[in-house]
């Protein structure tokens, strides 16, 4: 039976946590390096994931391959990207690759995609400031604290829904970068990675 990403994640994030409990130096800078390796730099993080997606797919490591999905798919990777990466793998890693491949091949469109990402957002149900105490920043503090908390729990982001006739709302929003992902529900999400 083949694990959700959910899973994949969380037992990912187990075992890591049981191997970092250690007192080995090495074993934690390594770790501490693997994670700045994929860090903006003069490469974006969006690159380097890229480029750690087509090693995995060469070096034949499925939970690596996963691993770098996810991430690609938080740093907004789209499909012709994914395919281009995947074209790249198989051209330097030859047919031996291709069984990785069926594995790791997009069978979605952008749109579903994304949603992949979803399982580690937030939602915030509401962010709401009394009539009295409108356009005094309130609002913009409340959501800033919401997105470093989101941040400091290793979700991707937080999707919020707004009524289309709160224009003040939706410049914030926009402030903020949030973008919208559906019109007809006016659904809006803002990334943290």
């Amino acid at each position: 039976m083949e694990k959700t990403l959910a899973q994949f994640q969380a037992e990912r994030l187990a075992a890591n946590e049981r191997i970092l409990t250690g007192e080995n130096r090495v074993i934690k800078r390594f770790f501490r390096l693997d994670g700045e390796t994929y860090e903006d730099g003069a490469l974006p993080a969006k690159t380097k994931e890229l480029l750690g997606l087509v090693a995995s797919l060469v070096l034949r490591c499925d939970d690596c391959i996963t691993y770098h999905i996810i991430q690609c798919v938080r740093c907004g990777v789209t499909v012709p990207e994914f395919e281009e990466a995947f074209a790249v793998a198989l051209v330097v890693g030859g047919s031996i690759v291709i069984p990785h491949l069926r594995r790791a091949y997009p069978e979605k469109s952008d749109a579903e995609i994304e949603t992949i990402a979803l399982d580690m957002w937030g939602h915030m149900a509401r962010l709401a400031v009394h009539p009295d105490w409108q356009g005094h920043c309130i609002g913009r503090a409340l959501l800033t604290d919401e997105l470093q908390r989101a941040q400091s729990h290793n979700t991707d982001g937080i999707s919020l829904n707004v009524m289309a006739s709160n224009r003040r709302a939706l410049r914030l929003y926009t402030q903020m970068r949030f973008k919208v992902v559906d019109e007809h529900t006016f659904v809006w999400h803002h990334r943290v990675c």
